[in-house]
């Protein structure tokens, strides 16, 4: 099974932008119809400007979408129910196409809106073999209600559970849903990293929630900002949020399921029916991807359209470079991202930290996709 749809091969209407990155000299670009602006400010890019929050039924359609500036009411200005209770409260994100290059060392990365000629839908929308025209990622970090994984504003989010049992709760929610899979992560990571052309997030989006060792905060302090993201100012003892995906980073750190490591190599899944922990086979596709095996801030990144992952730790930092930590761990791993509530400096929407399967921490929850 291939992890990604064919290529394209007609082109058609639709807006091409992106940015290059040159990690030699830690320097950005611009490209398509972003060229010429400004770097590390946020270019309110088609796509991304259609993400956008709602309350999902338990089938995957959408029960009402929320006002765009105040996630306590519906679109048409009435009270929205949003603690989970009346259905999930879910980020729409509308298929992408994508094009990834390295050439001569500096990374390429173009997104379009529709079909172009090399370029390939992005694989978060390849879903058990079937291409979605949307993926829903949480708008909340994850609740346990009556042993079902929620995503609702009001709570304290679950910890303390290994990536198995988070796996069984969010499965609960009906067909088709899962913990936070690593293919839909990569495509987060990757729209906020064509919108602001800087890999900073904390310097971007605020710190999170990333000091203090309190991982008990209350979700739902993004709800004032609806689906605009948080400013860079937030400090680290309060919320972020990236188009309406509160905490993205920070707090607590992030189950992340559909990907396996054994050995620093990167085997995933596009088949929630099938995730599973310590597997290699089957439906667990080879990447291609071998991370470095070193801890550290990230210098340098594996060449591959398929993940933002390390292949260089030496010499990175806080500020420079991606400025997350990377923590490969040995022999057969699962993934967690993000950071937590006294990751400080390390955390950001590039954070990767692997674990065995059996982990579990006050420090580690877990979040809903469709």
């Amino acid at each position: 099974m291939s992890l990604f749809s064919g290529v394209f091969n007609a082109s058609s209407s639709g807006v091409v932008y992106g940015v290059n990155w040159n990690p030699t000299t830690d320097t950005y670009e611009r490209t398509g119809i972003a060229a010429g602006v400004a770097l590390s400010t946020s270019y309110a890019g088609v796509i991304q400007t259609k993400m956008k929050r709602c309350v999902l039924n338990a089938d995957g359609t959408v029960k009402y979408y929320l006002s765009a500036t105040d996630s306590t009411k519906k679109a048409d200005g009435s009270a929205a129910i949003i603690d989970g209770t009346d259905g999930n409260v879910m980020v729409e994100i509308p298929k992408f196409w994508y094009k990834y290059e390295n050439v001569g060392g500096v990374h390429k990365w173009l997104i379009s809106d529709a079909a172009q000629t090399g370029y390939e839908v992005h694989p978060a929308f390849i879903r058990g073999g079937v291409e979605k025209s949307f993926r829903y990622y949480c708008a909340y970090q994850g609740y346990t209600l009556s042993t079902k994984l929620i995503s609702g504003s009001g709570r304290v989010p679950t910890t303390t559970k290994t990536r198995a049992t988070f796996r069984t709760e969010a499965a609960a929610n009906g067909t088709g849903w899962s913990q936070i899979d690593w293919n839909l992560l990569i495509a987060v990571q990757l729209l906020y990293l064509v919108e602001y052309a800087n890999f900073n997030t904390q310097a971007m989006l605020g710190q999170g929630i990333t000091s203090g060792s309190v991982y008990t905060a209350v979700t739902g302090s993004s709800n004032s900002l609806g689906n605009a993201s948080s400013p860079s100012t937030n400090t680290s003892t309060q919320f972020m949020s990236y188009r309406g995906i509160e905490n993205w980073y920070g707090q607590i750190f992030q189950s992340i399921d559909g990907v396996n490591v054994n050995a620093c190599v990167y085997y995933v899944n596009n088949n929630p029916a099938t995730f599973a922990d310590d597997v290699f086979t089957g439906d667990y596709i080879n990447t291609g991807i071998t991370s470095v095996t070193a801890n550290g801030y990230v210098k340098n990144l594996v060449a591959s359209g398929k993940g933002f992952v390390a292949m260089d730790t030496s010499g990175g930092s806080a500020s420079t470079f991606v400025p997350d930590y990377f923590a490969p761990g040995t022999g057969a791993m699962i993934m967690n991202f993000g950071g937590h509530a006294g990751y400080g400096a390390n955390a950001g929407g590039f954070c990767l930290w692997t674990y065995a399967a059996s982990y579990s921490s006050v420090n580690l929850g877990s979040g809903l996709s469709f």
